[in-house]
């Protein structure tokens, strides 16, 4: 008959009348209800900055309700619970509000130049958003009232209110917006030529004052489109630093010429090592490398990006000489190995 397979546990000497055991577990409730100890589902770090943005964003957009209204912003989630018709009207106000101020103006390449766009355009984002804002609204409002008074555990639950309120997006919120259902929703992939990518680094610089940016952003995203455009996910291209990054003086074996060589390792994205605590499959972290000259073309030339870069940035430990060999790599200094080489932001 097969062992059964277990975790096996040290049982601490007894304390008296009491195990150790039993006196930690006592530790522990007290500590929870005197508020000293969390007992939040932990969450990775991504989800709690976005979790604390859109907090953020919506108590920005909800200040009138306090200033005028005299409402206390705690409360307001408080009333939900209890399906308060007047906290209701002000979390759809919101939630209007979030998809109204995604509209912003955009280059056309046409007559027209310019045309108003609606950046949110599915009821999946504002489902999300919303998802999430319940989620931190329990942790930091309902959950301590639900520990401060037990009794009215039922009525400081969010259950209800986050499918009243879904419903209502799928509805009324999507009719108004022309937002697509998520039934709706289609996943064409289509190819990126090298002439849209032209056209686009053509766009980003000749009509530099139609996309405003800090001038870091827009070399940034001129390296990002480049590599997108050779099937790269936008994810694994955030934060490259240096070390990924290995820039060489090599000899032109034809004419003798010294030229720059750049060989660029770029990591998968979403294949990072999974979080204990979730069942999830373990990824091992990948990397494809690739190696780029110098081309003709300025506007999709790698090498002269980085090279321009590391020079105005002082990255470059030595400036060697190639004398008689035929490739000489590049050092970086080391405390710049760390830092990314076109500083960017996935929501600029």
């Amino acid at each position: 008959m097969p062992q059964r397979r277990g975790v096996v546990l040290d049982r601490p000497a007894s304390v008296g009348n009491r195990t150790e055991w039993q006196r930690r577990v006592e530790e522990d409730g007290e500590l929870l209800l005197d508020g000293e100890l969390d007992d939040t589902r932990v969450v990775c770090r991504k989800e709690q900055e976005e979790r604390v943005r859109a907090w953020q964003l919506m108590r920005l957009r909800l200040r009138f309700i306090e200033t005028y209204k005299k409402r206390d912003f705690n409360q307001i989630w408080l009333d939900l619970c209890q399906d308060d018709p007047e906290a209701k009207a002000a979390i759809r106000s919101y939630l209007r509000d979030y998809v109204e101020i995604s509209q912003t103006t955009g280059p056309v390449l046409g007559e027209q130049e310019f045309e108003y766009v609606q950046t949110i355009t599915s009821t999946t984002t504002v489902i999300t958003h919303w998802r999430i804002l319940v989620a931190y609204a329990d942790n930091m409002i309902l959950r301590p009232m639900r520990r401060d008074d037990p009794a009215a555990d039922e009525t400081r639950r969010p259950r209800q209110l986050v499918e009243v309120e879904v419903e209502w997006i799928r509805k009324d919120l999507a009719a108004r917006f022309s937002l697509i259902r998520e039934s709706e929703l289609t996943f064409e992939k289509v190819e990126t030529t090298a002439d849209d990518v032209l056209m686009l680094l053509d766009t980003l610089w000749t009509r530099a004052e139609d996309v405003p940016c800090k001038p870091q952003y827009r070399i940034a995203l001129h390296w990002t489109l480049i590599l997108a455009g050779l099937g790269f996910r936008p994810g694994s291209l955030m934060r490259f630093c240096s070390k990924h990054v290995r820039l060489s003086v090599i000899r032109d074996l034809n004419n003798g010429r010294t030229t720059l060589a750049a060989t660029i390792n770029v990591t998968h994205d979403k294949r990072h090592k999974a979080d204990p605590r979730r069942q999830e499959p373990e990824y091992v972290n990948s990397t494809v490398g690739f190696t780029v000259f110098f081309v003709p073309c300025q506007l999709l030339c790698l090498v002269s990006l980085i090279a321009t870069q590391a020079i105005a940035d002082h990255k470059m430990l030595n400036r060697p000489n190639l004398e008689h060999t035929d490739a000489l790599e590049l050092h970086w200094r080391k405390d710049i190995m760390e830092r990314e080489i076109f500083p960017s932001s996935y929501n600029k």
